[in-house]
């Protein structure tokens, strides 16, 4: 019998008809079908889908909801004790408890800005005031820290920076009141007095 005559329908005889011996059919034909059957079949599951869905017979999931980014700003500062005879201040604007509090509120001021232009959810937490070393260990929990370096010491900017969240320094110089880490900043954080970096993180 010839083929193009031939009656049967199965599987095996069409693909025959078609292209005659199975045997004969090269990698490049192979790929191909199997592609656009596998696609025509993602396609028809999707459809199906989408189907029930509209229908009612699958929950529609809506957008997941975003978590607000935990920003925590810190500003670090010294609090210096007039001594005779001898230098007792240190290099900046922040000297006393009324310099820390106006820049305080400044940051905040300003942050609440930026809270305001930021395109994505972020929950700003209270601005901690720090000038020792124990006083790193009573900040909350959050995503990242905003170092806002007017004073302190080495030991309390790097106990900041060494956290397993992210860390950024706020360095502000002019308009005032100029912080102390804008001017040791690169010597002494990033470098430790040495010629190579040295600051992890």
């Amino acid at each position: 019998m010839k083929q193009n005559s031939h009656a049967c329908r199965c599987n095996c005889c069409t693909w025959s008809h078609a292209y005659g011996d199975s045997s004969l059919l090269n990698r490049r034909d192979f790929l191909f079908r199997v592609g656009a059957a596998t696609a025509g079949g993602m396609m028809l599951s999707a459809w199906d889908g989408f189907a029930l869905e509209k229908a009612g017979a699958l929950p529609v999931r809506g957008p997941m909801a975003r978590q607000p980014l935990r920003v925590q700003p810190v500003l670090t500062h010294d609090l210096p004790k007039r001594r005779e005879a001898t230098s007792w201040r240190g290099w900046g604007g922040i000297q006393n408890e009324a310099d820390a509090l106006a820049e305080k509120n400044r940051i905040e001021s300003e942050l609440k800005k930026l809270k305001a232009k930021a395109g994505f959810a972020i929950e700003i937490l209270p601005t901690a005031t720090v000038h020792n070393l124990a006083q790193t260990a009573s900040l909350g929990n959050h995503d990242v820290v905003i170092i806002f370096a007017a004073g302190g010491g080495l030991d309390i900017l790097e106990k900041l920076a060494k956290t397993s969240r992210f860390s950024l320094m706020f360095l502000r110089h002019d308009p005032g009141p100029a912080y102390l880490w804008y001017e040791i900043v690169h010597p002494r954080f990033l470098r430790k007095t040495v010629d190579e970096y040295a600051q992890s993180g």
